[in-house]
């Protein structure tokens, strides 16, 4: 139920779905427990409450123990605590979580196809870093590498990957291929999700920002306001990107 809805974009029914669980510590085993906070930080995180978001991930962590079978388990916190760190630019930080996701993921025991994903993601916000800290040559290396795991694998979430590709390219001046991975980006997100999904607000944000930087102003408040309407959709009045498309 939790994973239904919050792929459908209500994570505040998400959030009600998990919550039950934290009730039943005393009944099930700490993994259950360990997965209700990580999803919860989760739920946090996209909402903008970035010190609750942390903390579920903290509990997460405490109850999983650091032995082998558990490694890829914690990799994925890992994953999801660097967020927390980017978000407040704590940078270095960040990329120490990464890197210990990383270590985890490659190893070649782990063969499974559901860890290539978790691999890809741990590249693709690694490259987001880079592109926070203008190592843009660092960024678009690893941005492609989490490209082509995600399309060689046929791995979900290669619109994220677009979409930061678009951006760096962006920054380096080479619009067309900025222009392309713009368009991937929503194409994607579109025929998977739907035009209101939530995530398609942060392609047009970005989009906007480069077609303004163009001179293309009729397209850039198009854009922003299509960010707008999708924010308000699923956010409410009161949230932070509701605030940045205003």
């Amino acid at each position: 139920s939790f994973r239904t809805l919050y792929n459908s974009g209500d994570f505040i029914g998400a959030e009600k779905c998990i919550l039950p669980v934290l009730d039943l510590q005393k009944k099930v085993p700490g993994k259950y427990l360990a997965a209700a906070y990580n999803n919860l930080g989760i739920i946090k995180m996209i909402l903008g409450f970035y010190t609750e978001a942390l903390d579920y991930f903290n509990k997460a962590e405490n109850l999983t123990p650091n032995i082998k079978k558990n490694y890829t388990v914690l990799a994925t916190i890992y994953n999801n605590k660097s967020r927390i760190y980017t978000f407040r630019r704590s940078y270095s930080t960040a990329i120490e979580f990464l890197e210990k996701a990383i270590r985890i993921f490659q190893n070649p025991e782990n063969q499974d196809k559901s860890l290539l994903l978790n691999l890809s993601t741990a590249y693709l916000n690694l490259g987001i870093i880079y592109y926070e800290i203008k190592d843009y040559s660092s960024a678009l290396e690893t941005l492609e590498k989490s490209s082509r795991l995600k399309l060689n694998n046929n791995l979900p979430q290669t619109e994220l990957t677009f979409l930061n590709l678009a951006k760096t390219y962006a920054q380096t001046g080479n619009s067309d291929k900025a222009e392309e991975y713009f368009t991937r980006s929503l194409t994607t997100m579109n025929s998977k999700f739907g035009g209101n999904y939530y995530r398609m607000a942060e392609v047009f944000f970005d989009y906007g920002l480069f077609l303004r930087s163009a001179g293309r102003n009729a397209e850039a408040i198009e854009a922003h306001s299509k960010a707008l309407s999708i924010c308000l959709k699923n956010y409410g009045e009161k949230h932070t990107l509701v605030s940045l498309s205003l």
